[in-house]
């Protein structure tokens, strides 16, 4: 029985089989788990052929020497179930028709055995064929991590080392699969300095990527048309700064729809163009919230909370931000200052912030006020408390200028509650 030693012959030997069934022994790689078969077929109707002719099996056996052996059936030459799961035989089976000028199996070996150098096939290689390093992973349609492409992705390793947080970012439905397909010097870096160029700062860069990734997917172009339409309706540069940077989304929209919702903000509070600026420019989120937002908290403070009609107008110029106020904190702000502190709307109007503060902060000076007398929130009464700076202040200024007490006495009070 002779040993084949040549791999290149070997490998050559089996190019030529219509079709094979390859099982390599199970440490050619060194390695326990590792059993590797393939199956290679010219065309489907070889396969009928390939079952009627006698066959020859190449057997590993346990010394790690192959030999050949014939068969007419070709369930002799199947692999079992514990061939594919590791036993130690493994077996190479080919058609016959490759061996048509061979008469004998010894003649098969030997013509093995004539060519070439002696390769021993079963030692170890340090770049074995079958496992050649592949050049790059394929991109996916869809992804749901970036983290396994950073290695290969130039792009990503620049959004990193900008400060993105790939981990949000590969949240954004339709976003990961784009930027492994985008080149960073051709496709990102231009938006990078047009952001700059607006006002969002270096270090700010890599959050506000994170916010809205969505925004290198956008058109220069169609960039500098929605910070030029601003321009147009008299947004001053400070003002743009503002905006961009309170609201990231806000450049992804289009230029009619900016429009539209100024348009509408305006209408509904019978506002003058310059009051539609000072609301955009200090609440921005004004133009990327849905409409049904606004239109809910509208609704709340005419219908619930008992405001009238032109005080909307006055709530809004002053605090925009309780259009974005969730409902149900703003119903129980609103039930604690009127109900509790006894406060009329006449007085919130003065201060309508009041209602976008914390109610557990509220509460506290609140009660700490009762405690020593000082709850006066009348303005006309001498010792009167501005909710202006109930809720805005320290606490330290709150117990020196307000409560007029030690903080000591303030933080005492508090562990009581």
């Amino acid at each position: 029985m002779a040993l084949i030693t040549n791999w290149a012959t070997l490998r050559g030997f089996l190019s030529f089989s219509t079709s094979v069934c390859i099982k390599f022994p199970r440490n050619i790689f060194n390695h326990q788990n590792i059993s590797t078969t393939g199956r290679f077929s010219t065309k489907p109707s070889d396969m009928e052929l390939w079952q009627n002719k006698p066959k020859v099996k190449l057997v590993a056996n346990r010394h790690r020497k192959l030999s050949l052996e014939w068969s007419n059936h070709l369930e002799d030459m199947q692999l079992s179930k514990e061939d594919r799961i590791g036993l130690p035989q493994r077996s190479l089976v080919v058609s016959a028709d490759v061996l048509e000028n061979v008469s004998k199996k010894e003649d098969i070996l030997d013509k093995v055995e004539e060519s070439g150098p002696e390769i021993d096939i079963l030692a170890e290689m340090d770049e074995p064929p079958v496992l050649e390093p592949y050049a790059q992973l394929p991109l996916p349609s869809y992804t749901y991590t970036l983290a396994s492409y950073i290695e290969q992705s130039h792009t990503l390793q620049k959004l990193v080392e900008l400060g993105v947080d790939l981990s949000k970012v590969e949240k954004k439905q339709g976003v990961p699969s784009e930027l492994l397909k985008m080149d960073f010097e051709r496709d990102i870096k231009d938006k990078l300095f047009f952001l700059n160029s607006v006002g969002v700062e270096g270090e700010e860069l890599g959050n506000f990527v994170t916010k809205n990734p969505h925004i290198l997917l956008e058109d220069v172009q169609n960039l500098e048309a929605r910070v030029n339409y601003l321009k147009s309706k008299k947004f001053t540069d400070e003002a743009i700064t503002k905006i961009v940077s309170r609201a990231p989304y806000f450049l992804s929209f289009s230029v009619i729809r900016v429009d539209r919702k100024l348009g509408y903000l305006q209408q509904l509070l019978h506002l003058k163009g310059s009051e539609v600026r000072s609301v955009i420019t200090r609440e921005p989120r004004l133009v990327t919230f849905k409409v049904s937002r606004i239109q809910e908290n509208i609704f709340i403070l005419r219908e619930q909370l008992g405001f009238q009609k032109e005080d909307l107008k006055t709530l809004v110029v002053k605090e925009p931000k309780l259009l974005l106020r969730g409902k149900n904190r703003l119903i129980g702000m609103f039930d604690y200052i009127y109900n509790v502190m006894d406060i009329p709307h006449s007085v919130m109007l003065h201060a309508p912030h009041v209602l976008h503060s914390r109610l557990h902060k509220l509460q506290e000076r609140h009660q700490f006020l009762k405690s020593i007398g000082r709850d006066n929130y009348d303005p006309t009464q001498p010792g009167y408390v501005s909710l202006e700076r109930l809720t805005r202040i320290p606490d330290s200024v709150f117990c020196e200028e307000i409560a007029k007490t030690p903080a000591e006495d303030y933080n005492a009070f508090l562990k009581t509650l």
